[in-house]
């Protein structure tokens, strides 16, 4: 059979990550501006059928718990799948780094057909690990490190990820890290933007809207933002920190794909 040429394209592995930080953008705009007012005038579900069934309809005093309720579960679904999304991701360029290298694809078979049977094995092993694993694996099997504070988002979001899937959401001891004896605290990345005096050198939040003491200079970094929860709270997110969430999943992907050129680049 004749070979078949492939081109591998490494930036579509977090396609699906990046689909679902549109989700999160575009879902939050649209779900924090719901109000009262456009909520329906008939409460019913139809089928293709063309059957409905029907939903009580809610008092007026009741309407606006609705729409808090549909932001507050919005905003969780948006989190979870955006973390899982992430977690596939991981399994496409644990994938194609196995692929990398292989020079001959015949066209009457799959691109996994095309790796040996340990490589397929684990493969396996990546998809059904957690995404904790998932990171440890891609630095034993593939030299893909992350640095220390990008693994502790990471195992954060995981804990997160398990609580939303394991508790429906209820915060539980061994979720997130300790905070004090009855809380657990979760930890994603933010971007920070700060000013610093041109003559004291004293390094400020930047606050908007609000004079300046003297002549600054502005600049940014990212830095660690923690939330917590009671144990048995359940878990919440503004949109913003919904954004900040995927936008540190999103953080997180480009770095790999940094450190991934460097290593296509060495071999």
């Amino acid at each position: 059979m004749k070979p078949t040429k492939v081109n591998l394209n490494v930036n579509k592995c977090f396609t699906q990550l990046s689909q679902a930080f549109n989700r999160v953008q575009y879902f939050s705009c649209i779900i924090d501006n719901l109000k009262v007012e456009a909520l329906p005038d008939e409460w019913k579900i139809t089928n293709t059928k063309k059957i409905s069934f029907n939903v009580q309809k809610p008092s007026d005093d009741k309407k606006e718990n609705l729409v808090k309720g549909c932001k507050y579960f919005v905003q969780r679904y948006l989190v979870r799948d955006g973390i899982k999304s992430f977690a596939l991701s991981l399994d496409q360029l644990f994938f194609i780094l196995f692929l990398h290298g292989k020079k001959e694809v015949p066209s009457n078979t799959t691109l996994f057909d095309c790796l040996s049977d340990k490589e397929k094995e684990l493969q396996r092993e990546f998809e059904e690990a957690g995404l904790f694993g998932k990171i440890e694996k891609l630095h034993s099997q593939h030299q893909l490190k992350l640095p220390s504070d990008y693994k502790q988002v990471i195992n954060s979001l995981k804990d997160i990820r398990n609580c939303l899937a394991h508790s429906n959401g209820i915060v539980r001891p061994m979720d997130g890290q300790r905070d004090g004896k009855e809380k657990r605290k979760f930890t994603w990345m933010i971007l920070s933007i700060f000013s610093i005096g041109t003559e004291t050198g004293k390094k400020k939040e930047l606050e908007f809207n609000k004079l300046l003491e003297e002549t600054v200079n502005i600049g940014a970094e990212i830095q660690h933002y923690s939330k917590s929860f009671k144990v048995g709270d359940h878990l919440s997110f503004s949109p913003a920190e919904t954004y900040e969430i995927g936008w540190s999943l999103d953080y997180v992907a480009k770095e790999y794909l940094k450190e991934m050129a460097k290593l296509i680049k060495a071999i």
